[in-house]
């Protein structure tokens, strides 16, 4: 079948945290190698993280952790939705010669 033929699995099984704002702290920062996509017919090589938040406040019907994750693009260009994150998160934006250890952010309350 290939990659290219893979279609999203159903979400039973998965329990998906209510909806709103919660306390949480980042527990994983994954390096996910380097990706090629095509934007307008340029293609483009770029680094990619996964980020694994942990939710305080929210437990699985187990009694387990409740997870969220997000994968995007190791930038911090301006348009950059990993730089959009970070600003919110640290409250501040980034002056122009100032950079980001990815992997200062685990264990950090966000």
């Amino acid at each position: 079948m290939g990659l290219k033929g893979l279609k999203p699995s159903s979400s039973e099984g998965f329990e998906i945290p209510p909806a709103g704002t919660h306390p949480a702290r980042c527990v994983a920062v994954i390096e996910l190698g380097t990706h090629t996509t095509e934007y307008q017919g340029v293609a483009e090589d770029s680094e990619q993280v996964f980020l694994v938040f942990e939710l305080v406040d929210e437990k699985k019907a187990d009694g387990s952790a409740m997870c969220i994750g997000r994968d995007m693009k190791a930038s911090l260009h301006g348009k950059a939705n990993l730089r959009k994150l970070l600003v919110g998160w640290r409250g501040k934006d980034y002056g122009p010669d100032e950079t980001q250890d990815l992997t200062k952010l685990v264990g950090q309350a966000c």
